[in-house]
């Protein structure tokens, strides 16, 4: 689902909420977001702990972390950026969404997260520490 999918209709269970996103720290252009394995889906969390439990999950790497508008069904996992990090909002694609208790869930699955496939370190980043707010 993207954002042009959404505009002027009238949803239930969905809301206007403010979220977090992380991705790779790399001076280039392009993002490399943290994913759910397996899909393209970027994770954006309600609670920015959540991130950094994620984050530290994940092969250590230096990040950035943004405060994003999103467009949440708590529902269906799924939230809409409504000003996207890509260059046309309105043709971004969901993000998957995770909440409350069920990080906790997430976090005991082997490789259910992942770093965007594209981005390659000559840097060593062991000693990368998540970004204070």
């Amino acid at each position: 689902m993207i954002l042009q999918d959404v505009v002027n209709k009238k949803l239930p269970g969905w809301q206007l909420l403010y979220g977090y996103f992380m991705e790779r720290k790399h001076g280039l252009m392009g993002c490399f977001p943290a994913l759910r394995a397996g899909t393209e889906k970027a994770i954006v969390c309600l609670d920015r702990g959540d991130l950094e439990k994620i984050w530290s999950k994940l092969p250590r790497k230096e990040v950035k972390v943004s405060r994003i508008l999103l467009y949440v069904n708590k529902e269906e996992n799924m939230a809409i950026p409504v000003n996207s990090l890509p260059a046309d909002q309105a043709d971004s694609e969901d993000y998957f969404l995770i909440q409350g208790d069920e990080i906790e869930t997430y976090l005991q699955k082997a490789d259910y997260f992942a770093w965007s496939p594209g981005s390659l370190s000559l840097n060593d980043e062991s000693g990368a520490t998540f970004p204070k707010e």
